[in-house]
């Protein structure tokens, strides 16, 4: 099933697949931080024995936790286009018809390599 979904995708769905393996810890680490810092906040805080409901965290936490991640995520979109050019220089990344700054480095890199034959007389000027 994967295999097909992949195929159909131009090989789109494994390298979502690898970028998302390599780069949530990341973001884990920045939510994981923001709601550390909103925990000690004294507008969150509130006695042990209250049991809070889990809507609560998504009305009054998640919003300041998005932020910072948002910006986060933005700021990595960078690192993310060079991840996949270098996964697709390799080989690894999207199939052949679909277009990549890796596939087109590699094909140029082959072309140079290909075309590189030494000069065999010397220009006089």
């Amino acid at each position: 099933m994967f295999l097909a979904v992949n195929r159909s995708m131009g090989g789109l769905l494994f390298v979502f697949i690898a970028l998302g393996a390599v780069n949530w810890l990341g973001m884990a680490r920045i939510a994981r931080g923001q709601r550390y810092r909103l925990s000690k906040r004294n507008t969150l805080r509130r006695p042990r024995h209250w049991r809070v409901h889990p809507r609560h965290h998504l009305k009054a936490i998640l919003p300041n936790i998005l932020g910072p991640c948002i910006v986060q995520e933005t700021l990595q979109i960078p690192g993310y286009i060079l991840f996949e050019a270098f996964l697709s220089f390799i080989g690894l990344g999207v199939d052949a018809p679909t277009p990549s700054w890796g596939i087109m480095i590699n094909e140029a890199y082959q072309g140079l390599v290909q075309a590189r034959t030494p000069c065999s007389r010397r220009l006089e000027p």
